[in-house]
């Protein structure tokens, strides 16, 4: 499969987004054609052809290797595979299909069916969307049809996986002779424009490989992830064709660059009302979207030429909108606290009766802040705005519980969020939690940890919680990991599930697996927090039980504690029954002391009995643990 030829002409982001804005202002005669591969989905939550192919591969591997022959060598010789390498499984997925599911290609189209089941688009495809939809570029690729098309049409090149799916290689290397034609009259007027295509089937590749300069309009222009460049056997086809490549951050990022340029009156704060037509699922699942690039955009400042441009087009499109959401997503983007209050005071001024924007500013004011006077009137004002809007209820009741103490009022409020919206699995949790933990209804709790699942599938904070309470309450540690497993899959990101699920690794002893959790959420975490704490605490103990030394993390735990964080319910009593007897006898006071003070500020003072807990460096929260880097 080796291929040696010419290297097709590379540009930097900003002289690529030129020409995409050449064409679109100068060139009206000319439109782009996309083509999508596996890779634009990844953010919706499909896998890439690559993830499957490894997968797929791992598992013939543990089938059928009975040599011990690492799966790279097994490979090339058991499957066939000339030149085969792990960097490069992606490009051999039909010859990978084809062997995993030899036989019963029915379990493959399964396989895939539910990889694909119940994902949402991702933020890429509704800016993709808004393109056809209003501009003249109006074509995602199709199987049959006229040349000249005025309306959207998307298609698949190798068919609707549910009608006729292809996926080994007599399938995908074969292109029909009807989608040939067809694409050879679509790209006589239109530009290819590529996105997360790897160009690992022989069919559309083949064809590519037929067409000359003069088969379309304009050269292709070929967007790959950063660190992915195209193989050798695309880079040969588009020197030949003069197309151009250039690294993108990713398909939901290079979208809102391409919004943009291609619909430039595009709201993006609108975009989500837009889509409540859809349920308001959807449209939360829209800004929930938003803000998690936003966020991860804002997290990294130093970053590349592509996550810049798409750093700075979602400012401006934000600052086009006079929604509250608009108010809520430039509060987001900024980092000082004092500049981000005046942005919701800015914003509430502009709508003063606002129940989002008022609400989002209480949480800020009680959770950062920490100014709880401030807090409470602002839930109070968004609850009066909207005594409906179910979850101000239910943050208020959060509230009432922490802070106030007040359970009663906070249960009120919880039933009253709850009735409003019956399916809201955020409350569902939380009032879960309030009973779990205040009135030790552990009945109720479970049946509404339950409900929270049941409205919302892919929850990860009811998810989380539900696998603490089966693990903790019930005793139930397998359905808990699932559970965990769950909840990391549906977001990667949520440190709580990561801390919670390297806690319950560690009570099993499996300390590798709870060494990588504890890792990712430490690495996520922003700002002091409980989480933060137990996340160290569980490296510390790791350390220990491994035989290594536990200083740094403790070292970084001591400063946490120091600077002080808002406590929650948790315990560590579980943990520790299994944990403490297996590490040295003299650290296991220190242990529970630290662990009190976790989760008690008042236990804080007592630590400094400890000798090694003086002697011990307060080294900067974010210092780099060898445990995580070693």
């Amino acid at each position: 499969m080796h291929v040696t030829s010419g290297q097709p002409e590379h540009w930097r982001y900003a002289g690529f987004m030129d020409e995409v804005r050449e064409i679109e202002v100068r060139r009206k005669e000319r439109s782009f054609a996309f083509i999508l591969g596996a890779g634009a989905s990844v953010t919706s939550g499909i896998p890439s052809g690559e993830h499957l192919a490894r997968k797929w591969l791992t598992e013939l591997h543990g089938r059928r290797c009975h040599d011990g022959s690492s799966l790279e060598t097994w490979a090339e010789a058991a499957l066939g595979l000339d030149e085969f390498t792990l960097d490069r499984v992606g490009e051999f997925y039909p010859a990978i299909f084809e062997a995993r599911f030899r036989g019963d290609p029915e379990a493959g189209f399964a396989a895939l069916e539910a990889e694909m089941d119940d994902k949402e688009p991702s933020l890429g495809y509704s800016l993709l969307a808004e393109i056809l939809q209003r501009s003249r570029h109006k074509v995602v690729v199709t199987s049959f049809v006229r040349g000249q098309v005025s309306r959207p049409v998307v298609a698949k090149v190798h068919r609707d996986l549910l009608l006729n799916p292809r996926n080994d290689r007599a399938g995908v290397d074969e292109l029909d002779q009807g989608w040939t034609e067809a694409l050879r009259r679509l790209f006589q007027h239109r530009t290819p424009l590529v996105i997360g295509y790897g160009g690992n089937d022989g069919s559309l590749m083949s064809f590519l490989e037929q067409l000359s300069p003069a088969d379309m309009a304009g050269r292709p222009l070929w967007c790959y992830r950063e660190g992915a460049p195209p193989n050798d056997r695309v880079r040969a086809a588009l020197a030949r064709l003069n197309g151009i490549t250039v690294a993108i951050a990713g398909f939901d990022e290079f979208m809102l660059s391409l919004v943009e340029v291609l619909s430039p009156d595009f709201d993006l704060t609108r975009g989500a009302d837009a889509l409540k037509d859809l349920g308001e699922r959807r449209a939360a699942s829209y800004r929930q979207q938003v803000e998690t690039l936003q966020a991860g955009m804002n997290r990294t400042p130093d970053t590349s030429e592509a996550v810049e441009a798409a750093r700075n087009a979602l400012t401006r499109t934000i600052e086009k909108g006079d929604e509250w959401w608009s108010w809520e997503l430039r509060a987001n983007a900024e980092a000082d606290l004092d500049r981000k209050t005046e942005i919701y005071e800015e914003g509430i001024k502009a709508l003063p009766n606002s129940p989002q924007l008022l609400g989002n500013f209480a949480n800020f004011q009680w959770i950062v802040r920490d100014d709880r006077d401030r807090a409470e009137n602002l839930y109070r004002r968004a609850i009066e705005a909207d005594p409906k809007q179910a979850n101000n209820l239910g943050n208020y009741a959060n509230f009432l519980m922490t802070v106030r103490v007040d359970h009663d009022r906070a249960e009120e409020l919880y039933r009253r969020s709850i009735e409003i919206d019956p399916k809201y699995a955020t409350t569902l949790s939380n009032y879960a939690n309030f009973l779990r933990y205040v009135r030790s209804d552990h009945d109720r709790a479970g049946q509404l940890y339950r409900r929270a699942i049941e409205a919302d599938p892919k929850h990860a904070h009811a998810l989380g919680n539900y696998a603490s309470f089966l693990t903790d309450i019930r005793g139930d540690q397998d359905r808990a990991e699932e559970l965990y497993m769950r909840a990391i899959e549906a977001d990667p990101r949520d440190v709580n599930a990561l801390g919670n699920y390297a806690c319950l690794l560690l009570q099993l002893l499996r300390t590798g697996e709870a060494r990588e959790m504890a890792c990712r959420a430490r690495a996520l975490v922003t700002g002091r927090s409980q989480v933060e704490a137990e996340v160290l605490l569980y490296l510390a103990l790791i350390a220990q039980l491994n035989g290594r030394s536990a200083r740094q993390s403790l070292g970084c735990l001591k400063a946490v504690i120091t600077e002080g964080f808002r406590r929650g319910y948790w315990s560590f009593a579980a943990l520790f029954a299994v944990v403490l007897p297996r590490i040295p006898e003299d650290e296991r006071a220190l242990f529970e002391a630290v662990g009190a003070a976790v989760l008690d500020a008042a236990k804080g003072a007592e630590l400094e009995r400890f000798a090694e807990w003086q002697a011990l460096p307060v080294l900067p929260p974010d210092h780099p643990l060898e445990i995580c880097t070693g």
